[in-house]
């Protein structure tokens, strides 16, 4: 996410709204990682040199499951968007722990909370043959879903040798309102390069290796994405919106946005042949 846009507000209305944007995760045996930045306005320019005066370096930032904390150290990484983030280097996540993010900057707090629930194991994870093109498939998952609690899910890809980082999977997360209890089977959705006209880039190639990684998410988490993506989805490019209110656990002495999020991540590796 990194950077969201406030659309519909005149330059000389920008400053006054600008806010913090929050993008952060913890995953269980892993970092935490914090991507910090402004919102830009609709009608910002959009180039290298104003992306670049988006991107918070000098925040101070802690993780804390309550009873051991650590202030993340500031990392860049020119292989991803913002180029700067803030990671761990002794504190890693843990199955069932709560984790609170106290972000200070310009004199402002910016506090979430967030929790990694347990691993969901997979039964079984296939590709299916396209019925109209056998060059292309579809990709499936089989779980059981636990009983007692609402659960959310939310599925990450990587096709082939493409570096160490995961894109979300098209319609990425789903909550067991509708297979409580169930063993249910999920189909997981190629990222198409236009929400306008989705077709067939939404499956599979055979020769594709595809390393998924699924996750457990907890319900607030869960709200994010789902409003997120929902107005992406209907809006058809990440600069539009459609008015529609996302959904965010950031808490701050000035108004921000984005998520502060615990995974709890299994991944597995299939090949389409």
């Amino acid at each position: 996410m990194g950077i969201l846009s406030c659309s519909g507000l005149d330059d000389e209305d920008f400053s006054d709204v600008r806010k913090v944007v929050v993008d952060g995760y913890i995953e269980q045996g892993q970092y935490p990682i914090v991507y910090l930045t402004y919102s830009s306005g609709f009608y910002e320019p959009v180039d290298s040199v104003s992306l670049q005066e988006l991107v918070l370096p000098t925040a101070r930032v802690e993780v804390s499951d309550g009873e051991e904390s650590e202030v993340l150290t500031l990392f860049r990484n020119t292989e991803v968007y913002p180029p700067f983030y803030y990671r761990g280097t002794s504190l890693r996540g843990q199955e069932g722990k709560t984790y609170t993010l106290d972000v200070r900057s310009g004199g402002e707090q910016y506090i979430a909370t967030t929790t990694i629930p347990q691993v969901v194991s997979l039964d079984s994870i296939w590709f299916e043959e396209d019925t109209e093109v056998d060059s292309l498939g579809n990709l499936w998952v089989r779980f059981k879903d636990d009983p007692i609690a609402n659960n959310y899910y939310r599925s990450f890809l990587r096709i082939g040798n493409e570096g160490p980082k995961f894109f979300p999977a098209y319609q990425s997360t789903i909550s067991d309102r509708s297979f409580d209890g169930t063993q249910y089977d999920h189909p997981i959705l190629n990222l198409p390069e236009s929400f306008i006209n989705i077709g067939e880039d939404v499956l599979f190639r055979k020769g594709d290796t595809v390393t998924l990684r699924f996750c457990a998410i907890d319900e607030v988490h869960f709200d994010f994405w789902r409003s997120l993506e929902r107005e992406l989805y209907l809006v058809g490019n990440p600069f539009g919106s459609s008015g529609n209110e996302v959904s965010s656990n950031i808490r701050g002495t000035k108004p921000a946005l984005g998520i502060w999020g615990g995974y709890g991540a299994i991944y597995e590796k299939v090949i389409f042949d």
